[in-house]
């Protein structure tokens, strides 16, 4: 009296169940009815029939119940865990933005993913949007669109729709949320006299105001060389991307009109070699001069001009200096 004997532990119970389920086990085997067929499956460790089975006798075995509590443990122990419920995807929080672009039918004149073929027409594509432009000018170009004139030639117009701020706003964080980039960045510290003077002068000897205009109707280059106006990168392009376009177009839009001025090496990275040599070239004189000013000596401005990210910043910083 007093001393109460503890109830069996669940591992005791099932090394108790394994020696009387294979005691039950062989007397089910000798048991010609259904059931006999069901407890060995059990006792293996294979599921019981499903529910809609037919009936089957249950056989008594007088059992006692700390025998019946610890066959039901064993039987319960070789059950395989149960897979774990499927977990819902939650949807990023910037997709909602893709709704509002199927609502508007955006796809119709934009290409929008990369699998998208590009529909006819001059409508640039979108699927590296959130990379290329800043949040905040996408937001006041997509609600006044005609406030920036991108490519001022053109008949054709980028329509104003009667968008909220509340889809403005999803259509910014979805482009920046699906390229994986800061919905908002800084722009970068002011360059220096080197940069400026390497930007200008590689600007004037690539030609790249042949395609890119200043941003007036006047100023339009050819109708086969026409690009977005320079003018309004400052506030538009995101630096980063800038650079990275600027050193290699094809990689962001395959089969660009923009010349891969800086082609890559066999081996990787970018040979900018021949540009201290057109530089230097006769009809480029006085921009090499120019150039010269912000230097100690040409083996200055030549080491500069064969830095291809160098080279790069310096033109990103240059169209910057132009812009407004």
């Amino acid at each position: 009296p007093g001393i109460e004997r503890p109830p069996p532990r669940a591992a005791d119970l099932r090394a108790a169940g394994e020696r009387l389920a294979a005691a039950v086990a062989q007397r089910a085997a000798a048991d010609a009815s259904p059931f006999g067929d069901a407890l060995l499956a059990a006792v293996a460790g294979h599921d019981w029939p499903a529910p809609d089975a037919p009936a089957m006798p249950q056989p008594r075995y007088d059992l006692r119940p700390a025998e019946a509590l610890a066959i039901a443990v064993d039987l319960l122990g070789r059950r395989s865990p149960a897979p774990p419920l499927a977990r819902r995807v939650a949807s990023p929080p910037w997709s909602a933005g893709r709704a509002v672009l199927e609502r508007y039918n955006c796809r119709a004149c934009h290409a929008l993913d990369r699998t998208d073929a590009p529909p006819p027409g001059a409508a640039p594509s979108l699927r590296h949007e959130g990379a290329r432009v800043r949040a905040d000018w996408l937001f006041d170009y997509l609600d006044h669109p005609e406030t920036f004139p991108l490519r001022p030639w053109l008949d054709l117009r980028m329509p104003s729709y009667p968008f909220d701020e509340g889809e403005l706003d999803r259509l910014v964080t979805y482009f920046a949320g699906r390229d994986g980039v800061a919905q908002h960045v800084r722009q970068p510290p002011p360059a220096s006299d080197q940069a400026l003077a390497v930007g200008r002068a590689v600007f004037a000897t690539l030609g790249c105001g042949r395609c890119h205009a200043g941003g007036t109707a006047r100023e339009a280059p050819e109708p086969a060389e026409r690009a977005p106006s320079y003018r309004l990168a400052r506030r538009r392009l995101r630096p980063a991307w800038t650079r990275s376009w600027i050193l290699d177009p094809q990689r962001w839009s395959p089969g660009t009109a923009m010349p891969a001025s800086f082609p890559r090496r066999a081996g990787g990275g970018h040979d900018l070699s021949f540009l201290p040599g057109m530089v230097g070239a006769l009809m480029y004189r006085e921009e090499r001069a120019r150039a010269l000013l912000a230097f100690d000596s040409e083996e200055a401005l030549d080491d500069y001009l064969q830095d291809p990210d160098r080279v790069a910043e310096a033109l990103r910083a240059y169209l910057w200096s132009l812009g407004r």
